[in-house]
């Protein structure tokens, strides 16, 4: 998705028409920059019926025009004709990455001259799914590059998006109905992580791993962009929106803000696991009854780690 992004970032702004170019040759589909530089994805369907109520829009960040009559530079060519067209309106590279994607997956989803209907349909869904960059995100920065990082280092990525699970409520990172997995990644130069109490209860109960990585920002490393080109590189069309879905709920309405590169060989050459069993905790018994939501820093430094070579064969998620 990364050279879709690129060669649309490579365009030169017209002061009078936007600037496309074809999707892979497509007659139907074209991404581009209006005169604001914003990126814009166009499509044109094989007809203008639709059974669908179709309601252009401005968003935040994403304006839909519907049925929309425009003129575009296209090569060295001005072309024209009705159109619906998507314009995203921040330059952040992240969401113009996001974007892109989804716009790719899109066109695999509905194919060449694409009914009207079955535009509506896949835009306004699409429309929807942006409103949860408005939302609270379920994870800071650095939770959610060392969830990605474990991701891409999967056995079986399908297997891992699967079970990646993103609600505040969900007690572990990982759960494939029967292995569950808790990821902690840290920049400190130790392995401290911050865990909470009801996590290390749970984890014992249902006898799982807890997962850490240690990394550090770098210039040379990689961002949540970079992990995201990394494992979609490795899907279908329908996984790589499963992982957009994910990756805009969990960054949320703080997707500006992440923007840091980690160093993604100290991530890999630190991965260690760890039976939930052997972390470190606070006894239950000696908390007030009045407590509640407590959360503390453990070292696992002296901690056994433990081989998971056998446990390989069952957790797909797993290297």
């Amino acid at each position: 998705m990364i050279a879709y992004f690129n060669r649309i970032m490579g365009l030169d702004s017209d002061t009078v028409y936007n600037t496309v170019f074809n999707v892979d040759n497509s007659k139907s589909f074209f991404f581009g920059k209006d005169l604001d530089d914003n990126i814009i994805f166009l499509i044109k369907p094989n007809n203008d019926i639709s059974t669908i109520s179709a309601v252009s829009s401005k968003g935040k960040f994403l304006d839909i025009s519907f049925k929309i009559n425009c003129e575009f530079k296209l090569g060295e060519g001005i072309e024209k004709g009705d159109f619906t067209m998507l314009t995203l309106k921040t330059k952040h590279k992240l969401m113009g990455n996001i974007f892109t994607s989804l716009c790719v997956n899109l066109i695999e989803l509905i194919g060449e001259e694409p009914p009207y209907d079955q535009v509506v349909y896949v835009v306004k869904s699409l429309r929807e799914l942006f409103l949860n960059f408005l939302r609270r995100p379920t994870h800071n920065e650095i939770g959610l590059w060392g969830e990605l990082f474990v991701i891409s280092q999967a056995s079986n990525i399908e297997n891992a998006i699967d079970s990646w699970h993103l609600n505040p409520s969900d007690t572990f990172d990982f759960n494939d109905g029967t292995n569950k997995m808790e990821v902690k990644t840290t920049t400190q130069n130790q392995r401290i992580h911050t865990i909470s109490l009801n996590q290390v209860l749970k984890s014992i109960e249902s006898n799982s791993l807890v997962c850490s990585i240690m990394t550090s920002k770098i210039d040379l490393g990689k961002d949540i962009i970079d992990l995201k080109d990394l494992i979609d590189n490795k899907l279908n069309h329908q996984y790589r929106q499963k992982l957009n879905d994910k990756i805009i709920k969990a960054s949320g309405d703080k997707w500006e803000d992440y923007t840091n590169k980690y160093d993604f060989n100290t991530a890999i050459n630190s991965m260690e696991y760890y039976n939930a069993f052997d972390i470190p905790k606070i006894e239950p018994t000696s908390l007030d009854p009045n407590i509640s939501n407590v959360k503390f820093s453990v070292n696992l430094e002296l901690i056994k780690n433990i081989d998971i070579t056998e446990l390989c064969k069952s957790s797909k998620y797993l290297p």
